[in-house]
């Protein structure tokens, strides 16, 4: 059985900017100083998938810079425009229906366009939400290459990480959107704002100290996780 590859590069050109536009998302840059993330993609891919039987999928407002930006690569007819930009699950059905209609039946594998934590670094352990992730490694010394690597990926491009990114034991309490390691939403923020709005009526007198106490004691809990939500 045949397999094609789909490269998903419908982004919408925030989490880069302002050197990332809608009509230049971070997938048409060059961050990594070797060529733009989309033409890396494809070269990673080459050898695995002919190219002949890849797909880009992006936006109807994409889909001329992107058949420039990777410069006869890709057919013309293989780079897919979305008529409305929707989600992950959207775009891999779209480009189903696409190569099924063309080609019939077959194996499609699925590729984001941004890979450098994957592929150059060689971390499989992953999560990611949008511009926020974890990386997992058995190795303290290679996370803080990593985190060196990354460091100076993004200051190419005037971009860095959050002062608030750092290297932590998996046991380690910590939340990540919202969430706490057990995958309970963690309602950390919330907590966090309620007490400090609370111990600034005690300090006005419009509050009793009991209150106060009560919300510093969830509060504690929550960054202990001894308290699950």
């Amino acid at each position: 059985m045949k397999h094609y590859g789909v490269i998903m590069a419908g982004g919408g050109g925030t989490r880069f900017w302002p050197l990332s536009r809608q009509a230049m998302p971070k997938q048409m840059l060059n961050l990594s100083g070797k060529d733009r993330m989309i033409n890396e993609t494809i070269d990673r891919l080459d050898g695995v998938i002919e190219k002949s039987d890849m797909f880009i999928v992006t936006n109807e407002k994409q889909a001329g810079k992107m058949l420039e930006c990777v410069d006869g690569r890709i057919a013309k007819d293989h780079i897919l425009a979305e008529p409305s930009a929707r989600n992950t699950a959207a775009c891999i059905g779209y480009a189903a229906m696409e190569i099924v209609k063309k080609y019939g039946d077959g194996i499609m594998c699925i590729f984001p366009s941004d890979h450098f934590i994957k592929n150059e670094l060689h971390i499989k352990g992953v999560i990611r939400y949008q511009d926020d992730f974890l990386l997992f490694h058995e190795s303290k010394e290679y996370l803080k290459y990593c985190l060196e690597q990354l460091t100076i990926f993004l200051k190419k491009e005037d971009l860095r990480l959050n002062k608030k990114t750092r290297i932590f034991k998996s046991t380690d309490n910590f939340i990540f959107i919202g969430r706490n390691k057990y995958g309970n939403y963690a309602k950390y923020r919330t907590v966090k704002r309620r007490l400090k709005k609370k111990m600034y009526l005690y300090s006005i007198g419009k509050l009793s100290l009991n209150s106060v106490v009560a919300s510093r004691i969830c509060y504690k809990n929550l960054c202990n996780n001894k308290l699950k939500i």
